[in-house]
């Protein structure tokens, strides 16, 4: 099967496919209409690594699923999509609930429901799906990314003769020093990354 997927979207497509036949069906699910693509989360794209968007976004009321470009482990995108496709099972309006929760049994994922984790005998199919369909076309893709925490953009300062903290866009603590501290009247410094 692997000499067919040449493109990430090929790949994506035929994992949903063995995913759908091999989990799915077996759990007594028909999956909804779906695609999947490799796509930026829209909420925090540090740490959210894939994204089932509902029917009614798309104009021809189908569930759009998307990895995230970090990631190219191709057994952890097998597991994204499945819990992405308990979602479309589910409906997106059941967030991580009960009749999320439900599917998410069923095809063998394990807590944290909000996390795409395998239990073992699940992960040894996605593993044979895996082997099944060869390398996952794709390279992580981190621009934009820092690592490490990823949130503001604002940096913190601290009073360096109190606890008073404050934040601020790197461009002014670089061009015009950090904030006066209202209770000692000195400039802030930027706090120490713990």
């Amino acid at each position: 099967m692997n000499s067919n997927q040449s493109n990430r979207e090929t790949w994506l497509l035929a994992a949903a496919t063995q995913v759908e036949q091999l989990i799915f069906k077996p759990a007594g699910h028909d999956l909804p209409k779906f695609r999947c693509g490799v796509g930026w989360p829209t909420m925090n794209r540090g740490k959210v690594v894939g994204q089932c968007f509902p029917k009614d976004s798309s104009e021809d009321k189908t569930y759009e699923i998307f990895i995230s470009p970090k990631i190219a482990d191709p057994l952890v995108v097998l597991a994204i999509i499945t819990h992405e496709l308990c979602h479309a099972v589910a409906g997106t309006k059941a967030a991580h609930k009960k009749p999320f929760i439900d599917v998410m049994k069923a095809v063998g994922m394990v807590k944290k429901w909000t996390e795409c984790n395998a239990g073992d005998e699940l992960a040894e199919k996605l593993g044979s799906i895996s082997v099944k369909l060869g390398p996952y076309p794709h390279a992580t893709l981190s621009i934009g990314l820092k690592k490490g925490k990823v949130g503001s953009r604002l940096i913190k300062v601290q009073c360096p003769e109190c606890e008073y903290i404050a934040r601020v866009t790197r461009k002014w603590l670089d061009e015009a020093g950090g904030p006066i501290c209202p209770i000692h009247k000195v400039a802030f410094r930027e706090a120490e990354v713990k």
